[in-house]
């Protein structure tokens, strides 16, 4: 008979890449972080499910990703919040040295270019959650569900850049509905060129988010319905170059549709 013998420091390198497979950070455009700070990919604060967003009836915030976010949605759908961001600013605990605007990346950085397109690293796949983009308050980037839609790694989200001229900083935000208490990645860069005050806590904008209900089996399209009427219904945009479309969804669910706004080229 032959044991298998596995040394603990190969154990405890698994198990370090396996922590740090799961969690995540925005690359592009690149945070600054403190010398010696190396737990960059690590959530910035944790949020009490249950008491930020009361469960709503028949549901549950322990189940599967897809459910759990489900769930997410029709509670926040009930709530008074815009947005991520102003749910995690008012529910969120903090971590260690994080902040609410930048989690563990410093908004004094590095002054960055102004990206084609904002990146993560990658979206864990199990870690299911909406994430936004901002540039210093302005929303330029929201999805309802990120690890579902932007799958790849890394991960490139197409913000709204020219909302985006003169600001001072270009932040990010993405919830983790995997379990509870739900976890909350935030990061930040600097911008070169900056102008901007990043003073106010009103993360409302005229930006209305491209959402859709692709490959969740379980997230209902009236939830993202809801979510995308509210915010529209918040908007105050008058670009003349952006229109409601209704998008047919080839999904689990197929005779469901949700609106989407689109930007015409």
């Amino acid at each position: 008979m032959f044991a298998t013998v596995v040394k603990p420091s190969a154990l405890v390198v698994t198990m370090l890449t396996i922590g740090t497979e799961a969690h995540n950070k925005l690359t592009i455009p690149l945070p600054t972080y403190a010398d010696g700070f190396h737990n960059q990919n690590s959530p910035s604060g944790i949020i009490d499910a249950a008491k930020a967003l009361p469960v709503p009836s028949g549901m549950s915030y322990g189940t599967d990703p897809a459910s759990n976010t489900n769930a997410y949605w029709t509670a926040f759908n009930a709530s008074t919040y815009k947005t991520l961001k102003d749910l995690a600013w008012a529910s969120q605990t903090l971590e260690g040295s994080a902040t609410k605007e930048c989690g563990f990346s410093l908004i004094d950085g590095t002054p960055q270019d102004l990206p084609d397109e904002v990146q993560w690293d990658f979206f864990t796949g199990t870690h299911q959650g909406p994430c936004e983009v901002y540039c210093d308050d302005t929303l330029v980037f929201t999805n309802w569900n990120c690890a579902v839609d932007y799958p790849q790694t890394p991960a490139n989200l197409p913000y709204d850049k020219a909302k985006c001229e003169g600001a001072s900083v270009l932040s990010s935000y993405w919830i983790a509905l995997h379990t509870t208490p739900w976890q909350v990645y935030t990061n930040c860069a600097p911008l070169k060129g900056g102008s901007a005050s990043t003073t106010s806590t009103d993360s409302s904008s005229d930006y209305a988010p491209t959402i859709t209900t692709a490959a969740t089996p379980t997230a209902t399209a009236s939830t993202i319905d809801t979510y995308v009427t509210k915010t529209l219904d918040e908007s105050s945009s008058t670009d003349t170059d952006t229109e409601l479309e209704t998008f047919s969804t080839e999904s689990a669910i197929p005779t469901e549709k949700c609106l989407v706004r689109r930007r015409r080229h």
